[in-house]
């Protein structure tokens, strides 16, 4: 079902959305890929050279989602690759995945920029260019969803604490959305290894991620946290 649908993500040079990437294409979907970074193009040459690999077509976007200008060219490379592959300028899904909190070298206030006011503000940008039955995906964490309810890192908690607010506040949004056939969807993991976030707490909290992987397979009877591929996988089937 997913065959010459149009997707964009966020974030999708590398982890997660690399992976939601890479199994979008191997699906049949146009992707429109997207960082920040243009001096990080070998990465981005990297994914989109896997994808063409699986036969799978891929735009790049360089933009920043935390400003205007950024969105307003996702919007355009979204609306434009629709149009080049089925004549329609409506975008079907777009991946939410851009989130941050961590960087040592932004403003106060950062984490509720990238993972509220952004969030928000794409959904805003975007959902008068969605196809109807399509929408937006939120990937999010376990510790955001269940702020407040979950046991975690307390250097984290701000982090956390924003992506919480900013999962309350789309979710207020559905009724109005869904008025228009509009979804948004929640995609939410427990500590994903591969990604940015596993490694600072590996090198850093070794001991206490110990702890949370011993809870975890209390919990689930998973020996080891998902992974990348586990996270972007699962991607697909909430669609």
């Amino acid at each position: 079902k997913l065959s010459g649908k149009t997707a964009l993500i966020t974030g999708s040079s590398r982890g997660i959305g690399k992976g939601i990437a890479l199994y979008l294409a191997q699906a049949g979907a146009h992707i429109v890929g997207n960082s920040v970074d243009p001096n990080k193009e070998k990465r981005v040459n990297d994914v989109i050279a896997e994808v063409q690999a699986i036969g799978g077509r891929i735009d790049w976007v360089y933009g920043d989602v935390t400003t205007p200008e950024g969105r307003g060219r996702l919007l355009q490379a979204g609306k434009k690759l629709a149009v080049k592959t089925k004549k329609d300028p409506t975008i079907d899904f777009v991946f939410l995945n851009a989130a941050g909190g961590l960087e040592p070298d932004k403003p106060d206030g950062w984490a509720n920029t990238i993972n509220v006011t952004s969030q928000l503000a794409l959904v805003d940008s975007f959902k008068e260019s969605i196809a109807r039955g399509g929408g937006f995906v939120n990937i999010s964490s376990l510790w955001s969803h269940g702020f407040g309810e979950v046991k975690q890192l307390p250097f984290y908690r701000p982090v956390a604490r924003s992506k919480h607010v900013g999962e309350m506040k789309l979710r207020a949004m559905i009724p109005e959305l869904a008025k228009d056939d509009i979804n948004i969807w929640f995609l939410c993991g427990n500590l994903i290894q591969g990604t940015g976030v596993h490694k600072i707490f590996e090198r850093s909290y070794k001991e206490t991620i110990e702890q949370l992987r011993q809870e975890y397979e209390r919990q689930t009877g998973m020996t080891e946290f998902p992974t990348v591929e586990d996270m972007s996988q699962a991607a697909l089937t909430t669609l």
